[in-house]
């Protein structure tokens, strides 16, 4: 029996979650539970079942009702709850998409009907989390850690105890622009620009560390709402004419965050010196990415050695070529096994971790190509995982004002109005 992950590039638990993505069994569905506690964030776990590898018809579920836990070692409970990750999918509909203007007596009544906008929504899960009941808690350095879950029938699993030990401060990082070629989709060859992203941590030789790194990454985009097109009788939104989204009445500027999905690992046994010095992130570069500045959180976990050696094996079959040389497909065993069959292994791995971070801006400095603008003729907030809200820390200068879609102008105000709620809200700062 065997697994393959699929990566996805969503932070589906929290920012240092150490696997993102989803478990494929071969054979029969298998019990997954992954997750972890750190010393910056409250506790998440994922609990589902797997789907057979190769069974594309289907999706991995969720196991709900289960009781979840993490017990420190003086009994100390941490309870868990499920995690109300259902999603939402909004599709607006003209109540007459391209009305006859001939059949109204005047423009009045012909607008009245080509605004009336009707909604239609569609909720979905969207990952199965267990998350802390008290948001406030964090582990705590030198504590150990044992997660138990026990589902709906009856079955009980339970994790190995893991020991939280602080992380070392993270010395110095810095970045390289590469450009390099690659082949896409289409099998045609490109350039490819990236960013390499490098972290130096001193480590003491005389004891064992072992080091995970996530990043977070945001960057600002610009779109041009004011150039949005509605006219039926014009193309201007190709194959989907109808449901046709609505006027946006914001915003001209986002800020897009995006999650690293590297397994980038290293430990002190490897390191010939007092050093660490390695390799923690690739970011592709565009010309969003270029526009201002790429903001980076770099997370430094320190974990412990089955931890990291099933992050070793777990990344080798990840990477694999398909050569011959390749690794051979094997189930990865995980730390997690059923309390009264301890043969019965989950996929998925509990951990705990001390965490230190530090941040790092990437700019266009040293790259003399031209990249050609995303041209996105819509409300910037409709860009996947963004928002209209600078996050702390980020230096910008522009400023969203209200977009008056009548006049087809951007205006200075003290309230936006908007058009699908017929309501007006307070314009972004």
């Amino acid at each position: 029996m065997r697994y393959s992950p699929f990566i996805l590039s969503l932070c589906l638990l929290g920012c240092t979650e150490i696997f993102e993505g989803e478990f494929l069994s071969e054979g029969s569905d298998r019990i997954v539970i992954t997750g972890g506690i750190t010393d910056i964030e409250a506790p998440e776990i994922r609990v589902y079942k797997s789907v057979p590898f190769g069974d594309g018809s289907r999706t991995p579920q969720p196991i709900r009702d289960a009781h979840v836990w993490i017990e420190d070692q003086d009994g100390l409970r941490i309870e868990m709850e499920e995690a109300n990750d259902t999603n939402e999918r909004k599709y607006y509909f003209f109540a007459e998409p391209n009305p006859d203007r001939e059949l109204f007596d005047t423009m009045e009544e012909y607008d009245e009907v080509f605004w009336d906008i009707d909604t239609t929504s569609q909720t979905f899960d969207s990952n199965f989390r267990y998350e802390a009941i008290d948001k406030s808690f964090r582990g705590e350095i030198g504590g150990t850690y044992t997660l138990i879950v026990e589902l709906e029938n009856g079955t009980r699993y339970e994790s190995t105890p893991q020991l939280l030990k602080a992380a070392p401060p993270i010395g110095n990082a810095y970045y390289e622009y590469e450009k390099g070629r690659s082949i896409n989709d289409l099998g045609n060859e490109e350039n490819d620009h990236k960013w390499n992203v490098f972290v130096e941590t001193a480590v003491d030789p005389s004891s064992d560390t072992f080091l995970n790194w996530r990043y977070s990454g945001v960057y600002e985009v610009e779109t041009f709402p004011e150039e949005y097109c509605d006219s039926p009788e014009v193309d201007c939104n190709p194959g989907i004419a109808h449901p046709r989204e609505v006027p946006p009445g914001c915003c001209k500027f986002c800020y897009v965050t995006e999650y690293g999905s590297e397994f980038a690992t290293a430990s002190s046994i490897e390191t010939p010196s007092n050093q660490i010095n390695t390799q923690v992130a690739t970011v592709s570069v565009n010309s969003s990415k270029v526009y201002n500045y790429y903001q980076m959180d770099i997370y430094q976990l320190s974990i412990a050695r089955e931890v990291y050696d099933y992050l070793e094996v777990l990344n080798r079959q990840i990477t694999g070529q398909g050569t011959i040389f390749d690794p051979t497909p094997a189930t990865i065993e995980g730390n997690i096994s059923n309390a009264d069959n301890s043969d019965e292994i989950a996929l998925g791995m509990f951990y705990a971790a001390g965490v230190t971070t530090t941040q790092l801006s990437l700019n266009k400095q040293g790259i003399t190509t031209q990249f050609i603008p995303n041209y996105f003729a819509n409300d910037c907030r409709l860009t996947a995982n963004s928002t209209d809200e600078k996050p702390e820390g980020y230096i910008s200068s522009k400023q969203n004002l209200c977009f008056f879609y009548y006049t087809r102008s951007w205006n200075q105000c003290d309230m936006c109005y908007d058009i699908v709620s017929n309501t007006f809200s307070k314009c972004p700062e």
